[in-house]
């Protein structure tokens, strides 16, 4: 197989099916070598959005669980505000 470099390149006509095919081959890998880097940078891209989202929904719940404790202590002193007034109520007879 007469090689092709960059100074002489190959004649087609006088290169084999099988050469040929290998020549073909390079080629598609030459090809594909920036679309494997390109889609592993975009998962990289998407790992790291995925990792952001969860470290917001993390700091979330966690506003979430003190507002929601917040709230059962309000809650709480509601339903004895109520009591109270209800036992002033039947001790005022009304």
């Amino acid at each position: 197989m007469k090689e092709d470099t960059p100074i002489e390149l190959a004649s087609l006509s006088q290169l084999s099916i099988d050469d040929i095919d290998a020549m073909l081959l390079k080629i598609r890998e030459r090809r594909l070598r920036p679309v494997r880097e390109y889609n592993e940078m975009l998962a990289l891209k998407n790992e790291s959005r995925v990792e952001n989202l969860e470290a917001q929904y993390d700091r979330h719940i966690s506003m979430f669980a003190k507002e929601l404790a917040q709230f059962d202590k309000v809650v709480a002193k509601l339903d004895s505000r109520a009591v109270n007034l209800r036992a002033l109520k039947m001790e005022m007879g009304v």
